[in-house]
């Protein structure tokens, strides 16, 4: 039995960069490798790698990230063709823009996956993601704006789509 398979998906939401950036549109494609089987059960565990780009609504910039990740994935009820998911990435994202740095990143999901043969199988869900970056950072203080470098979060929230061959 063939348990190695590999994970395809792209993902799509609303990103909020804290005391960085408003909600603005964000994407993001991955590509994981790994086992479909672990200790007998039907959990996906692998690495994997993605590129992930908000486009900044209020200033037009693009931020990019790579993150690189460890991916759990288990099917709920894992003898019906059609069933629930749960999945967690978690890893560390590195930046594509020197104006920026990267930094810790998880992203969980769930929603539905289906089986279309032995080997293959497509799902669709919802996905909420955390992540954190270094860069300038602009906040009000004393009624004054006042910008500088620092430490924040970016939070996702959206749908994704994948196929699991």
């Amino acid at each position: 039995e063939e348990n190695l398979c590999a994970m395809v998906e792209l993902s799509g939401g609303l990103s909020k960069g804290n005391l960085r950036y408003t909600w603005s549109s964000g994407g993001e494609i991955s590509m994981a490798f790994g086992t479909k089987k672990i200790l007998g059960e039907t959990i996906f565990a692998g690495v994997g790698v993605a590129y992930q780009v908000v486009s900044v609504s209020s200033t037009s910039e693009m931020m990019g990230f790579i993150p690189v990740f460890v991916r759990l994935q288990s099917i709920i009820m894992k003898k019906e063709k059609t069933a629930p998911y749960l999945s967690l990435d978690a890893g560390y994202a590195f930046t594509t823009d020197p104006n920026y740095g990267g930094g810790t990143y998880a992203k969980f999901s769930t929603g539905f996956m289906h089986k279309i043969s032995f080997k293959m199988s497509v799902y669709a869900g919802l996905y909420a993601r955390a992540q954190g970056f270094s860069g300038a950072l602009s906040e009000t203080v004393n009624a004054v704006n006042v910008t500088y470098q620092g430490n924040s979060s970016i939070y996702d929230v959206g749908a994704k789509v994948g196929i699991q061959f």
